[in-house]
């Protein structure tokens, strides 16, 4: 059983892409946050009011392609010798995430297909899905809306657990998103990037 857990600030996005995407397998749930200050807010409310052991934090304007086999994989892989599970990301700990060694893979609107399809034991997963079976705490220091997804997988690793990346992503999930890859374009990933460093250390 998944209890799928969304931070949302467009009901509009919500209920044309990932509403109409989702199926529900017995005794999951949905548990939609709305008008939150950060995700990590929202995730923090809504594993709070979740009811499953195992818990899938979804953006809103990601559309499940394969939703049956999503649900599989996820209930295979979140296991309690693993932390995170996503379908994206990378092998080592780059920051951010994508100018590292690529795992999995994930259809998004603005490149086609990202990543090889190939799915492991990993370092970092990209936000847009992350599934756990792990009793978590959001951490509500970062602002906005970025670096909470590095700093879960980073919270992992170092309970010495494995990070696990999907094979084959693109196949399961579409993220519908538009915004720019380029860090610096990025509105407030420079503030999650400080606190990461601030909290893990690095350059």
């Amino acid at each position: 059983m998944i209890s799928w857990i969304v931070a949302s600030h467009d009901s509009t996005v919500l209920d044309s892409i990932l509403r109409p995407s989702l199926r529900f397998g017995p005794g999951d749930e949905l548990v939609v946050i709305s008008g939150a200050r950060s995700i990590a807010e929202a995730y923090n409310e809504g594993q709070a009011r979740a009811v499953n052991d195992v818990r899938a934090y979804l953006h809103h304007d990601v559309a499940l392609l394969d939703w049956a086999r999503l649900r599989e994989q996820l209930l295979t892989f979140c296991q309690p010798h693993i932390g995170m599970v996503g379908v994206v990301g990378s092998w080592n700990r780059a920051l951010p995430w994508w100018e590292g060694a690529h795992c999995g893979s994930v259809l998004d609107s603005r490149h086609g297909m990202l990543g090889t399809g190939r799915g492991g034991q990993c370092a970092y997963l990209d936000g847009l899905l992350l599934a756990t079976a792990q009793t978590v705490e959001w951490d509500e220091s970062y602002p906005g809306w970025h670096g909470y997804d590095h700093d879960m997988c980073e919270q992992m690793l170092h309970k010495g657990l494995v990070n696990w990346c999907l094979t084959g992503g693109h196949e399961m999930v579409r993220h519908h998103t538009n915004g720019p890859r380029d860090p610096d374009q990025i509105t407030g990933w420079s503030e999650a990037l400080a606190r990461f460093r601030e909290k893990w250390g690095g350059e």
